[in-house]
């Protein structure tokens, strides 16, 4: 899976898997999370990492731009064993794009920030990309806002 396609509006699927300490973050990427809950055992080796599944919400490409995915937003997962409440569900991941190349995730220091709200996220996407901006004029930049569903000790 690539980071482009979860910047993608017009792709459909929902739900993705972030693993964070491992080189390359994303590997799945599904229109259900029962194929994510299904499948991971098999297709994602264990280690020295959490592995995070989340929904997109929202994804924003410029500070004025905002693509909302309102009914991802109303879905209700099924209980699962791996349910945990969480005081800041809403994740945003910064991606940069150098001009041809696909888009990256940022820093992984600077790039995912918690937020309680999609409000707080959207808000805090719209002024990030503004300063990133101004700091980088010749780059692109945009932010994936996801929900976090499930913290799995990948162990």
């Amino acid at each position: 899976m690539t980071e482009e396609q979860l910047l993608d509006v017009k792709d459909g699927r929902t739900y993705f898997v972030y693993l964070t300490n491992r080189q390359n973050p994303f590997s799945m990427f599904e229109r259900n999370v029962a194929d994510i809950l299904e499948r991971m055992h098999e297709e994602i080796s264990t280690g020295s990492t959490n592995l995070w599944v989340l929904k997109r919400i929202g994804i924003i490409h410029c500070p004025d731009t905002l693509s909302y995915f309102p009914d991802n937003e109303l879905i209700v997962e099924g209980k699962t064993i791996y349910d945990k409440p969480q005081e800041q569900p809403y994740l945003t991941f910064l991606f940069s794009k150098n001009v041809p190349a696909s888009p990256t995730l940022y820093s992984p220091y600077e790039a995912i920030t918690r937020h309680a709200s999609f409000e707080n996220a959207a808000e805090f996407s719209a002024e990030k990309i503004r300063s990133m901006n101004s700091r980088h004029p010749e780059d692109d930049f945009s932010i994936l806002c996801a929900k976090l569903l499930y913290d799995i000790d990948w162990h």
